[in-house]
């Protein structure tokens, strides 16, 4: 396993600000452990805690200014707000889950939890993650109006805003920054225009930054999906299903031109991971799941034991350049440099995530000849399709072509050939003279 940035408790938050990503682990209490020689301990309790890519501290560390209670089990971060679940009580006498709405206070030097709201009932929270999007206005705006343009390209952030919805404006030149509560969203031909319910706070000029948070993403034990709103903390929706349960990890990103997803399109999705295998559906159409990707299996010695992702958290620095493979951070309970150690998962005291890359794989293929049935000698019209993971076409996989015929029968193409950009190869098998037993075509590959 990856020797990477380790986290006391089951929770990493993650962000890329500044050209700096940076980790989050938001801690209840614990022990801090170091593998130095000689090593040595320090507690830590109710803290945000920050660390590098390398894994080193980053100053400062925010205490919170409320009490945890209890191990925050999943922690998400949109560069605004920290997200977090945990039980409502470390006893089974009030079962139930706590979301909480956390912001840094550089006036209390702490992290403030500016929001929170209990969920009673018999589940347990296993994640959290936000839909959140930045993007820039056009023409600036000023005191006197109460509403900003944008650009048509942000479309998909556009058809996501509701009345009601909380948007950042800002900082201007002078620090200023505007939270506007939306009151419309219009679409016109070469503009959207977001009118808010007061007027502006202030003068901001073309291109100024925005931010706005549109829902958030929670998963529990009883196999159900909360969509929460970001402001009231309100449930929107909520859907229980197998597809839902055994559900640890889920993440929030924009994908673009990701096949059987979208095509040459940005698309909000939200990725899960259930069992061994991450799951991809767009918050536009929750009925509709892809496969993403089966993970790598992650075992401990001798290949007997699976070790849980605690957390799944997605790069948000560049979503549209990482075409067909966001890149996600799977946190799992392991320590070690050396996965060939004799030690139970139980045994293992911190928590070390995994970094990977979900690329796309040549996953099937489809065999056609035609015709099918032959009663004497001709021309048989063969095809082979390669797909990927996402069921999308694969160019360029070498495939070879061979038959049972002997010498009454050869191939008038080339028995080796790349497929094309539908993902196809085709060739023609001439049967010579007419065959007294089966013709058997057979197109092989190493891709797959």
């Amino acid at each position: 396993m990856n020797t990477n940035v380790k986290c006391i408790e089951p929770n990493l938050a993650i962000f890329y600000r500044n050209y700096e990503l940076k980790h989050y682990n938001l801690v209840w209490g614990g022990w801090q452990y170091t593998r130095d020689t000689p090593s040595y301990t320090t507690y830590i309790t109710n803290m945000l805690l920050t660390k590098t890519s390398t894994g080193e501290f980053i100053p400062p560390t925010y205490p919170t200014t409320v009490e945890l209670q209890t191990v925050v089990d999943s922690l998400d971060y949109d560069g605004e707000f920290f997200w977090s679940v945990q039980a409502i009580n470390s006893t089974p006498s009030y079962p139930g889950w706590i979301i909480g709405k956390w912001q840094i206070s550089e006036e209390l030097y702490g992290l403030e939890r500016t929001q929170f709201k209990s969920f009673p009932g018999f589940a347990k929270a296993n994640c959290v993650t936000s839909e959140w999007y930045t993007f820039t206005i056009l023409d600036g705006t000023d005191p006197s109006l109460d509403y900003i343009t944008v650009h048509t390209d942000y479309d998909y952030i556009m058809d996501r805003i509701e009345p009601g919805t909380k948007v950042k404006v800002g900082p201007n030149s002078f620090g200023g920054v505007f939270w506007g509560t939306v009151q419309a969203v219009s679409s016109y031909s070469d503009h959207y225009k977001i009118q808010f319910a007061e007027n502006l706070n202030g003068s901001y000029v073309d291109g100024s930054a925005a931010f706005v948070g549109v829902a958030i993403y929670v998963f529990d034990s009883g196999g159900t999906l909360s969509i929460l709103n970001p402001v009231t903390l309100e449930v929107m929706e909520s859907i229980t299903g197998t597809p839902y349960t055994n559900v640890t990890g889920c993440a929030f990103t924009v994908v673009k031109n990701v096949p059987s997803i979208n095509v040459g399109m940005r698309t909000p999705a939200l990725f899960y991971v259930r069992d061994m295998a991450i799951y991809c559906k767009p918050v536009t159409d929750l009925d509709f799941t892809v496969s993403a990707q089966i993970m790598p299996a992650q075992f401990n010695k001798n290949a007997n034991t699976f070790i849980t992702v605690h957390e799944l958290r997605i790069r948000n620095d560049h979503p549209e350049d990482i075409t067909n493979h966001p890149q996600h951070y799977l946190l799992q309970k392991d320590y070690r440099d050396d996965r060939d150690v004799d030690t139970t998962p139980g045994s293992w005291t911190t928590y070390n995530y995994v970094l990977q890359k979900l690329e796309a794989e040549s996953a099937s293929m489809i065999v056609d000849v035609q015709p099918q049935f032959m009663t004497r000698s001709g021309i048989a019209e063969c095809s082979c399709r390669i797909l990927d993971t996402y069921n999308f076409p694969v160019s360029s996989v070498q495939i070879v072509w061979s038959h049972n015929c002997g010498s009454k029968a050869h191939f008038l193409d080339a028995t080796t050939s790349g497929t094309d950009a539908n993902g196809y190869v085709h060739n023609r098998l001439y049967i010579d003279q007419d065959l007294t037993f089966p013709a058997y075509v057979t197109a092989t590959t190493n891709a797959i």
